[in-house]
Formats: C-alpha cells, sequence, structure tokens
C-alpha cells in the first residue's frame, strides 16, 4: 500500500537560520513563504517544511488514495482512524497521532502531488 509520499515537516525557531543551514546542506527552496515564517525545501529525493508557527513535527504523506489508506490502516488493526474529510484549499485529508504525540498528516490534492522520485 502506497501511504503518499513523505514529506517530514520541523517545527523551528528561526527561519533564517534554519533556511542556511539546510542550504548548506544542499537544499533549496521549492515553496512556501520564507517571509512570512515557512518553507518547502528540496534536495534529491527529500523534501522539508520549515515551520516557525508554533507547529509541531509532522509527518506528511501526500498523493495516495486516502480512502485506501485509511482502509488499509484499520485492516491492519489501528484504532480511531478518522474519516476523510475535504479541506478548505479541495484537497482531503486527515491526521493521526502517533503513541508518542508525534502527528502524522494524510492529505492529497490532485494534481498538486508531484512524485519527488520521478
Amino acid at each position: 500500500m502506497h501511504l503518499g509520499h513523505l514529506d517530514i515537516c520541523l517545527s523551528i525557531k528561526n527561519i533564517d537560520r534554519s533556511l542556511a543551514f539546510y542550504k548548506g546542506l544542499g537544499f533549496k527552496v521549492v515553496g512556501g513563504e520564507p517571509e512570512r515564517g515557512y518553507a518547502i525545501l528540496a534536495k534529491d529525493q527529500t523534501r522539508i517544511g520549515l515551520y516557525s508557527h508554533d507547529e509541531p513535527n509532522m509527518l506528511n504523506f501526500r498523493g495516495a488514495n486516502l480512502h485506501d489508506v485509511a482502509s488499509y490502516l484499520r485492516s491492519n488493526g489501528l484504532q480511531d482512524i478518522p474519516e476523510v474529510e475535504s479541506e478548505v484549499d479541495g484537497s482531503t485529508g486527515f491526521t493521526l497521532t502517533d503513541p508518542d504525540g508525534n502527528l502524522i498528516y494524510f492529505n492529497s490534492l490532485s494534481g498538486h502531488d508531484p512524485d519527488p522520485n520521478a
């Protein structure tokens, strides 16, 4: 079962300092609005979201059929899988919390979830 393409979303304290660090690792800004406190960075097949809005760290799986993903998770015995909901931007999504309190967000918007491995 394809869960979607994984983006790692990190809560940061200073966008300029974090951008300089990740650019030093070879990442390039491919989205977001750094002047508003968030940026999407990419290198090879890896994407990282940086957020300075007091957001928790999160794994973001993008681009899969979320109804299939939710069914798959339920069939594997995971409890309390929420229903897939429409979101304000026209995408669909749902969020889980792992046993340690980390957020796992599943989201899909047709045509906006390019395969980072392509």
